[in-house]
């Protein structure tokens, strides 16, 4: 199906998406269960990957990288999300953990606990 001259979508036989092709080369793959369910998206320019977006149906949690395979985000059970920005882990907004050379400190009801 061509939705606009600059756009063109691929459906699988549950009439949801497969392939998005943007002109400028950029793609966007989907991946679903058989029942439906996003399990992986991939957002590519070219051959280069922007961004992986990967769901465990069974524990309901959705993470997402980068190109590298950093983790940037990570959406729980619940609508909760944690993030990874830098050495940080934010869990909401809130500084979950932070990560350093010598290990990490992890927040303990306000108070940073030390830990390897």
């Amino acid at each position: 199906m061509q939705l606009r001259e600059s756009t063109i979508i691929s459906y699988n036989h549950l009439n949801l998406p497969t392939n998005i092709t943007i002109t400028g080369g950029k793609t966007i793959d989907v991946t679903n269960a058989a029942d439906g369910t996003k399990l992986r998206k991939v957002v590519k320019t070219g051959a280069t990957i922007n961004l992986v977006q990967v769901a465990d149906p069974v524990s309901n949690v959705m993470s997402i990288g980068n190109a590298s395979g950093r983790k940037l985000k990570k959406i729980l059970s619940g609508g909760t999300t944690k993030s990874y920005i830098g050495s940080f882990e934010y869990v909401g907004t809130t500084v979950e953990a932070v990560y350093h050379s010598e290990g990490r400190a992890r927040n303990n009801s306000g108070t940073y606990v030390y830990g390897m």
